[in-house]
Parts: C-alpha cells; sequence; structure tokens
C-alpha cells in the first residue's frame, strides 16, 4: 500500500470526520436537482488511464491496450499497442486509473482489475474481481493511483484500495472526481459542489489556500452537474453547460495565462487561482468535462470538442502557438478553449497526458502522449511523442 493512498485518505478522513472522530451524522437529503435532458446514450465507451486504455462495446466485450505491468488489461501478458480482450464482460461504465481499472456491470456490480486488488506479485495478473463488499449499490466512482472512490446510492463516499475500505462522506453526494493527488470533489445532491483535502494549488476552489472540507466559492445560485479533478486543479460543469475552473494555472489550466496568486510548491512558486473563475469562448454548451494532469477539455452540445491548459503532448489534439513560461521552462499551453480535431464525438475521457472517446459512428478515438501504447492508434512501436487524433485498431465502441 503506497503512502500515497495513506496519505489521501488520512486527508480526506481528517477533512470529512472531524481529524478521527466518527462521520458528521448524515444531512436532510433534498430534493435532487433537475439535470438537463442526457444526451443520445452510448452503446459503449473509451476510459483514458495513466498508462493504459480501456473500453466496452455494444456486444459486451471488454478491450484494453497500453501497459500491463500490474494487470491493468484485465489479462496475462506484455503491454500491447493494439486492444486485447479483457477477462470481463457485461459493463455498462469503466474507469481506467493508474495502474488499475474498474467497471460496473448491467446488472448492477462492482468488479475491479490491477494493483488494485493486490501488492502480491503472483496474484496481479488474476481475472477481474467483483468487491462483493458495495454489492450493487454502487452510483458512481473515479479512479486513483491504487484506489476506487465510489459514490453509493445512499450518498456516502468511499475509498477502497488493496482489501481496505474507508468511509471519506458520510452522506448527500452524487457524483464525485479524484485524480492521484491528495484532494477529491463531489457534487452533492442539490447540485452545490464541494472539495475537500489537500488545498497547496487553491484546488479546493474556495479562495484560499486552506485544507478542509467546503464548498466551492462560486455566484450564488450556480448549481453544478459534474465535476472533474486533475493534477492541483479542478473544474465544474453547470446544468446551464457552462465550465468553471480553479487551482493551479502554471500552463493555464484555468483557462487564462495569468494567476491571482503564487501558490508555493516543493519545486518552488506557480500561478494559481483559488477562486473559481467562469470559462469563456466555448461556441455551445458544454455536456462533458474531463480533465487530465494539466488540460481541460469539454465535449459540447453540437458534438465537438475543445480544450485549454497544458499541451506539451498534444492533449489539444494539434500544435499551439502559444506557450506559458514557468519554472519548468515554456510549456506548450492554451489559455482559451480551442478545437480539437474530432467531430460528432458522443464520449470523452482523459487520462494524465492522453485522451479518448468515442464518435457516434462507434468509432473510437485517442490523441495524446504515446508511451507504453496507451493510444491503441497504430501497431509499431511507441514514439514517446504526442499524437493527432485516430482511430484506434481493431476495437469499435458500437
Amino acid at each position: 500500500m503506497t503512502s500515497r493512498w495513506l496519505t489521501l485518505t488520512l486527508a480526506l478522513l481528517a477533512a470529512a470526520c472531524g481529524g478521527g472522530t466518527s462521520p458528521t451524522p448524515p444531512e436532510p437529503n433534498p430534493d435532487p436537482v433537475p439535470l438537463p435532458s442526457p444526451p443520445p446514450t452510448a452503446k459503449g465507451a473509451v476510459s483514458a488511464g495513466e498508462h493504459h486504455t480501456c473500453g466496452f462495446n455494444s456486444n459486451g466485450e471488454t478491450w484494453c491496450w497500453g501497459r500491463n505491468q500490474y494487470g491493468e488489461q484485465g489479462t496475462s501478458g506484455d503491454e500491447s499497442p493494439v486492444p486485447v480482450q479483457a477477462r470481463i464482460t457485461g459493463l455498462a461504465q469503466v474507469v481506467s486509473g493508474n495502474q488499475a481499472t474498474c467497471g460496473l456491470k448491467t446488472d448492477g456490480t462492482f468488479w475491479c482489475w490491477g494493483r488494485i486488488l493486490s501488492e502480491d506479485e503472483d496474484t496481479l495478473f488474476s481475472p477481474p474481481q467483483q468487491l462483493t463488499v458495495f454489492g450493487t449499490e454502487v452510483q458512481s466512482f473515479d479512479m486513483g493511483e491504487e484506489t476506487a472512490y465510489v459514490t453509493k446510492k445512499d450518498g456516502s463516499i468511499w475509498a477502497y484500495s488493496q482489501g481496505d475500505t474507508q468511509q471519506v462522506v458520510a452522506s448527500g453526494a452524487r457524483a464525485l472526481s479524484v485524480y492521484d493527488g491528495d484532494f477529491m470533489c463531489f457534487v452533492k445532491s442539490d447540485g452545490t459542489l464541494v472539495c475537500q483535502g489537500y488545498n497547496n494549488a487553491g484546488n479546493l476552489g474556495n479562495g484560499t489556500t486552506s485544507g478542509g472540507s467546503v464548498q466551492v466559492k462560486v455566484p450564488a445560485g450556480t448549481l453544478f452537474q459534474q465535476v472533474s479533478v486533475g493534477g492541483n486543479f479542478a473544474c465544474g460543469l453547470t446544468t446551464a453547460g457552462e465550465v468553471w475552473c480553479w487551482g493551479a494555472n502554471e500552463v493555464a489550466q484555468t483557462g487564462t495565462r495569468t494567476g491571482t496568486q503564487d501558490c508555493f510548491w516543493s519545486s518552488g512558486a506557480l500561478p494559481c487561482n483559488p477562486t473559481p473563475r467562469k470559462i469563456t469562448g466555448l461556441p455551445a454548451p458544454a455536456k462533458v468535462l474531463v480533465t487530465a494532469y494539466s488540460t481541460a477539455l469539454v465535449l459540447l452540445t453540437d458534438g465537438t470538442v475543445w480544450g485549454w491548459g497544458g499541451n506539451a503532448t498534444l492533449q489539444l489534439g494539434a500544435a499551439t502557438q502559444e506557450t506559458c513560461p514557468n519554472i519548468f521552462g515554456n510549456d506548450p499551453c492554451s489559455s482559451t478553449p480551442v478545437k480539437v480535431p474530432v467531430q460528432n464525438m458522443l464520449t470523452l475521457s482523459a487520462g494524465g497526458d492522453h485522451v479518448c472517446g468515442c464518435d457516434t459512428s462507434g468509432t473510437a478515438w485517442c490523441w495524446g502522449f504515446s508511451a507504453s501504447g496507451k493510444l491503441g492508434t497504430t501497431s509499431q512501436p511507441e514514439t514517446l511523442e504526442g499524437e493527432p487524433p485516430a482511430q484506434v485498431l481493431n476495437f469499435r465502441c458500437w
């Protein structure tokens, strides 16, 4: 069990439970906020992880590609730049993390594979296993480095890693997001947005760099339907299709070249925006929001994909002329939304430095950093470069 898992869990428990006391009593459950009409239902999906990618199709099959050092592909074997079939069927949702993948089946059961199950090298390549501790109560979930974070139907949030289960939020949550850092955010059933954990980059969105469990500071009446956490920054999608971002801003991931203050990390001072700012320049309302480590992307209601922030490995799908100077150098970036060269997209997912999705025809697309073959777009050895959008080989979403 890594120190990151222990640190994150302890930070979240301290924020949610008063530093080691029992969880706060459940709050009265308000009526859920009506959400916009959902987009057409996808029959399959692709999820980009840190070093691998997995997807399921309308035939009920699950396929994975990229690194397989810890059994991330759901089967034995070496890493593969082309999709290989995982030993699990019947998924309705899938999320790829750093060293593991989890999925929710159509029957409501929750399954995982990879390093989340064990650190024992002899069991890493075991078939996907059902996490029976959650029964059929999983409402939504996300993946950290070696940890699954689950929102149950009762609104509580739980963290699971290698047989250890901890409650981190008592009640009231509807959808959550976590990267592999030290904080998480979740949408409550009343449409408000809460972030908790460490706050060194203003990533909790409350206008300060003090940690805890806080409501994100946005104009009164702003209601959220989704949140997505990157590496020390986060963005929220409102019920009106607007996007707000906050936190670290060394490569303009909050949609501006400047920060309202410097936030101090171990590597030095970097610009940040602890108070959320509204993203401008999107030509249509957003319906899906995703974040990579330092990049944010949205799928709009017109089927186009737009993004901003870091672009060192073509996370934005094409080279950009803008650079963002910081203590690490002059990094390629975009401080305003730019259009990714894909169209008619229906699903979207981001890993650390690559992005994937399905279009309305069922074609799967990936772009960004090609290490470990995680793009699945070529059978040739990895180039260790950023690649523009291309079709995934030997896999269709439907």
